[in-house]
């Protein structure tokens, strides 16, 4: 294969109209999106818990990954690594909770 060939692959436009229906649907999905994140983000913001939606979206792709290593679906794989990491870490927020309140009054007070 010469240059010309692989630049002919890259940059082939002759089925530009197929990629219409795909750029519509991802307007609209990101649309949806970005008002849901507005408003989910507030929330979050809200009540601290940057660091567990993190952790959580990252146990996700664990989950996702280890699925595909195991030949299970991948979106199960995906959802069992969230719901794991909301366990996991709603178990540690309930202790955690009543230190951060003690501590943050404590901060207030004196």
């Amino acid at each position: 294969m010469d240059l010309g060939s692989i630049l002919h692959t890259i940059f082939n436009f002759e089925n530009y109209g197929e990629l219409l229906a795909l750029v519509q649907n991802s307007i609209w999905a990101g649309a949806v999106l970005g008002l849901l994140g507005g408003l989910i983000g507030t929330f979050v913001m809200k009540r601290d818990l940057a660091f567990a939606v993190h952790g959580i979206s990252e146990l996700s792709f664990a989950g996702a990954s280890f699925a595909l290593l195991i030949g299970a679906d991948i979106i199960f794989g995906s959802l069992a690594g969230s719901v794991a990491a909301a366990l996991l870490l709603g178990l540690m927020g309930v202790r955690a909770r009543t230190r951060t309140r003690s501590l943050a009054s404590s901060c207030r007070s004196g």
